[in-house]
């Protein structure tokens, strides 16, 4: 895959707040310690746009999602980006989308609208009770063919290092 550089990125909501978890915080759901949270969350209202913090291209656009209302990533989209100075490849990860607006192997541009946030307690959503959007910036190693990231990091399953992960909301700030 040939990259264009990301020179500029923007954040993927208007008045992008976190306002619920934080990279790095214990999650517990059901008094069951899930493991920390890799990104941040912010609650939005369901339909609002969210677009592409860079330019670049889709390397995973799906559903992960249970029928049985097991908690997880609903509609998720992943966009490989890199960066000028750098050189190296990381990728924004945006998940619980009510629709996905592109497709694995597109390429998109900085702004553009790559899905919505999804209605609470739905497929889409991943089943969470609160419509919000999970934003992730990871620069670890990227295999396709294997299981989509984590959803939390935890010490005993080893699938993935916290090195990896990247608070999004400084990382688009400092960029």
């Amino acid at each position: 895959m040939s990259y264009l550089y990301t020179k500029k990125l923007i954040y993927p909501l208007k008045k992008y707040q976190v306002n619920s978890y934080k990279l790095g915080q214990d999650c517990w759901y059901d008094n069951i310690f899930w493991g920390k949270h890799l990104g941040e969350d912010t609650n939005r209202k369901a339909g609002a746009v969210v677009r592409s913090i860079g330019r670049e291209r889709v390397v995973y656009s799906k559903l992960v999602a249970k029928r049985n209302k097991k908690k997880s990533w609903g509609n998720i989209v992943t966009i490989a980006h890199k960066d000028p100075y750098t050189k190296q490849v990381f990728y924004s990860l945006y998940g619980h989308l009510g629709k996905r607006l592109v497709s694995q192997g597109e390429k998109v541009h900085l702004g553009q609208r790559i899905g919505t946030i999804g209605k609470r307690e739905t497929i889409e959503n991943g089943w969470w009770n609160e419509s919000h959007l999970h934003l992730s910036i990871y620069r670890g190693p990227w295999d396709n063919k294997k299981k989509i990231l984590p959803d939390y990091f935890r010490k005993d399953q080893n699938l993935t290092k916290t090195k990896f992960w990247l608070r999004p909301s400084e990382f688009i700030k400092n960029y």
